[in-house]
């Protein structure tokens, strides 16, 4: 299915809600309106109307996006009717519709709303889409698991926005190596440039690195630069370099079938947000719960600053937002760090059990003073351990010590 032809049937299915309850505002049928009973004849659309269809949006639950939705659903329907859009433009057709839909704006309900937006993962539940399976029982690898696996990676592990899946193209993909600090080894990881959604304009880059804990396993199911290789290599294997560059690394793949609706009739926004569900299908992630694209967006956002304690400004240099106030909504309130959150209190108890010593001072220069008494009294006993058994001097073994 076509992106365009997707969008027009998600569409077409909002504004049939809007349709039945417009008839609803008004104490009609919907069912000989045009269009699959989504379009209101012309004489329904009236300012008094209008007026009625919004208030009542508002006042069933004081929720802001439901209330635009539902000034989009009129734009549109007076469009097909070739009526005046409800625009600014066009106040002077619709001045009792205007006169409220302003008003409404200076509502604090509607100034301080703030959507809750998906929920993160855990960390077990990030865990087990890290194990996910990319071969069936008898061994055969699966494209679209395979797929989905990387999207997931990409989603969770590197903050991407499904969109920014979308876009990326193999020919966009710079193999580069660097050194690991933390075994020393050259690692291989795949460098992908783009523009951001959230900077319109602004050249980005991701990286799908190599998390093998020694030396790089190409079959090591949770790395994710393992994983996209063997992707890269299933798509192209029948192809020309040049198609080949042309392809998306998730889309544009007939022979997987990612279509916007999958199997199991579940609709979303993007092709991407059905990875992360699929995963859940068949892993169980999180069973009788549905998982959707922007999930694994707000898992990387709340994980990243509340269980791995990475400084704000590194983790927005990767979802490249443009300022804090729009970072922090990506941050998950319902999400509790119980080691962090309970760390003070298990400082005290350790204290008062004698297992635990606290600082003398936060004072820089005092920490230094008393690490380096700590070393001095090191040096005098390796020294006289040398003294007695004629071993190395002091100064080199406190060197082969650190």
């Amino acid at each position: 299915m076509s992106r365009k032809k997707a969008l027009a049937e998600s569409s077409e299915s909002q504004f049939k809600t809007f349709a039945n309850r417009f008839a609803e505002v008004l104490g009609k049928s919907s069912r000989q309106w045009k269009k699959n009973r989504t379009v209101p004849p012309k004489k329904f659309l009236t300012d008094a109307n209008i007026e009625r269809f919004l208030a009542a949006q508002w006042t069933h639950g004081h929720n802001k996006a439901t209330t635009q939705a539902s000034k989009s659903y009129i734009s549109w329907a007076l469009k097909e009717n070739r009526m005046k859009p409800f625009i600014l433009a066009n106040e002077g057709f619709y001045k009792d519709a205007f006169k409220y839909y302003k008003n409404l704006k200076k509502d604090k309900r509607w100034t301080s709303y703030m959507p809750n937006g998906a929920e993160s993962m855990s960390e077990e539940e990030v865990k087990t889409i890290a194990k996910a399976r990319v071969k069936d029982r008898r061994g055969r690898l699966r494209k679209d698991w395979l797929r989905d696996k990387v999207a997931a990676f990409a989603l969770i592990h590197m903050g991407w926005h499904p969109v920014d899946c979308e876009r990326a193209k193999l020919s966009n993909c710079e193999e580069k190596t660097f050194e690991c600090n933390f075994s020393g080894l050259q690692k291989p990881c795949l460098q992908v440039n783009g523009v951001a959604t959230k900077r319109p304009g602004q050249v980005v880059r991701n990286f799908f690195t190599c998390g093998c804990q020694k030396k790089h396993d190409p079959n090591n199911v949770h790395c994710e630069y393992a994983m996209v290789k063997m992707l890269m290599e299933e798509l192209g294997e029948d192809e020309d370099g040049e198609q080949r560059a042309e392809k998306g690394l998730f889309w544009n793949h007939a022979d997987l079938g990612f279509s916007w609706s999958d199997k199991q009739g579940l609709q979303h926004k993007t092709k991407i947000g059905a990875a992360l569900q699929r995963i859940n299908l068949r892993e169980g992630v999180r069973p009788g719960e549905k998982l959707t694209g922007d999930m694994g967006r707000k898992t990387f956002v709340t994980l990243g600053r509340n269980f791995f304690l990475f400084p704000e400004q590194e983790l927005r240099d990767k979802t490249h937002h443009k300022t804090a106030a729009n970072f922090v909504k990506y941050i998950d309130p319902g999400y509790v760090n119980l080691s962090r959150e309970t760390l003070v209190s298990r400082v005290f108890q350790s204290y008062e059990q004698g297992f635990y010593k606290p600082p003398m001072s936060g004072n820089v220069l005092l920490a230094i003073a008393e690490q380096n008494h700590k070393l001095k009294c090191l040096e005098d006993m390796i020294s006289a351990m040398g003294v007695h058994m004629g071993v190395v001097g002091p100064s080199n073994t406190i060197k082969m010590i650190l």
